[in-house]
């Protein structure tokens, strides 16, 4: 009766059934282990191998970007004239609009010397013309202002930016030695080219 009772509750009545049993689990608990660490190790790999098609593409991208496709090409034309006490000083166009990754030219074609300054108030850092694109690009704060630190000569002389932030640019062209100044803007928007990163 006894046996019964152990064998209804499912209770193993010898020894060596119990030790059987164990061996089991432990059997099964380390296929379990080992099949764990084989899905660990593929989930790991195949993250991986993830990253490394993402950065790829990236890189790939990027490479498409710098090497296939030219950037748009925009001109502002700085002109100036002082003629028999006559001051004639202009902008054109004053106001541009331009898509992210548009190179723009400034060409000094007055008589003087100018400066040009991006962004507001008066104590603005000096940069080379050459690297004030750059400079502009990476510090897009409003609150700051940068001015060329060269001018560019009269009758031809250029700086060029490429646009690559998407912001409103005020900027100040200076006649060196003369009293004299004019503004114009640039809004860059993401149009079809905004994919430069």
């Amino acid at each position: 009766m006894f046996e019964t009772a152990l064998r209804d509750l499912k209770i193993p009545t010898n020894i060596g059934t119990i030790i059987q049993s164990n061996r089991r689990r432990a059997l099964i608990i380390s296929l379990l282990k080992e099949g764990y660490e084989v899905i660990r190790k593929e989930i790991f790999l195949m993250g991986n191998i993830l990253i490394l098609i993402i950065g790829l593409s990236l890189v790939n991208q990027g490479m498409v970007v710098a090497q296939g496709v030219p950037p748009v090409e925009r001109t502002i034309s700085i002109h100036g004239s002082w003629d028999k006490g006559e001051v004639k000083t202009q902008v054109d166009p004053d106001q541009l609009e331009v898509d992210r990754g548009t190179r723009v030219t400034w060409i000094n074609q007055s008589q003087s010397e100018v400066k040009i300054k991006f962004g507001q108030g008066t104590d603005c850092e000096k940069i080379s013309s050459k690297a004030i694109g750059w400079r502009l690009n990476r510090n897009i704060d409003p609150r700051k202002c940068f001015v060329t630190s060269d001018s560019l000569r009269p009758a031809g002389g250029t700086m060029s930016v490429l646009f690559t932030e998407t912001i409103q640019y005020n900027y100040e062209v200076e006649y060196v030695d003369r009293d004299r100044r004019e503004e114009g803007i640039i809004r860059v928007r993401s149009g079809p080219r905004g994919r430069l990163h």
